[in-house]
Order: structure tokens, then sequence, then C-alpha cells
């Protein structure tokens, strides 16, 4: 069985990997209280990351280790993969 590694870097010029993510709280609101932490659930679905069009085949591209276009590339894919399930108050 193979194995795929993916660090995904580079902050700055035409490869940079930052991207921003706005998750909708749908409406739910965390309380903010003297000696209370609220705890927003948020579920990461890594598969909407291979899944994106175009499909990724972990054959074809098994190790990203440097700043640059597929790891740039690759970030985008991230910025999906993110879904609000509650908040804990």
């Amino acid at each position: 069985m193979g194995s795929f590694t993916y660090h995904v870097g580079g902050f700055s010029g035409a490869n940079n990997a930052l991207r921003t993510v706005n998750i909708n709280f749908g409406g739910s609101k965390a309380e903010v209280r003297d000696g209370a932490a609220s705890q927003a659930h948020v579920a990461v679905d890594v598969a909407q990351a291979f899944n994106a069009s175009p499909a990724l085949v972990i054959a074809n591209t098994d190790m990203i280790h440097m700043p640059g276009a597929d790891a740039a590339a690759m970030s985008s894919r991230y910025q999906n993969m993110f879904e609000f399930e509650h908040i804990h108050n």
C-alpha cells in the first residue's frame, strides 16, 4: 500500500497558499459569559479535497512538500471541506 504526504505552504507571491474560509453559523450564536467558554463544532470532510473538480488522484500526486503551484492548488481544495455543526454554550 502506498502513502501520500501534503505539506501545503508558501505564503507570498504567485503561489500563495493562504486561503480564507467563511463558515455560515446559520443564526447560531456563541454566548460570551464570564467564566464560561463556548465551543463551535466544525466538521471537516477531507474527501471534498480529493473529489473537487478535477478529482485529485493520489497515484498521480502523492507528495507536495514545497511551496509552488501544486501547493497553492491543493490549498484551494481545502476551502470547501468545512461545515458548521453546532455550538455548545
